[in-house]
């Protein structure tokens, strides 16, 4: 249990940290590029919500497959752009 929550907090510490270029989200090279990509611009919506999914993506990434992740967050990124860019909602 106390593993878990060390390994979820240092995750979330390089998810939220502006530098997350010494961490590997993924296996491949263009993933890892793209999810700190998506990482850092959902960062600039300061919307702290998507996180919990984040952690839990992360989490079970072998489970779910690597691609299919980086979709979710490209599509979590697409969401907060259009509710909170767009839209103007909280």
């Amino acid at each position: 249990m106390s593993n878990e929550m060390l390994e979820d907090a240092i995750l979330y510490n390089n998810m939220t940290n502006s530098d997350t270029s010494k961490y590997q989200f993924s296996k491949e090279y263009k993933y890892n590029e793209q999810i700190k990509s998506h990482l850092k611009n959902i960062k600039t919506f300061q919307i702290t919500q998507a996180y919990i999914l984040l952690l839990t993506l992360f989490r079970y990434k072998e489970i779910i497959g690597e691609r299919k992740v980086r979709n979710i967050i490209n599509r979590i990124e697409k969401f907060h752009f259009a509710y909170s860019s767009i839209a103007k909602l909280q």
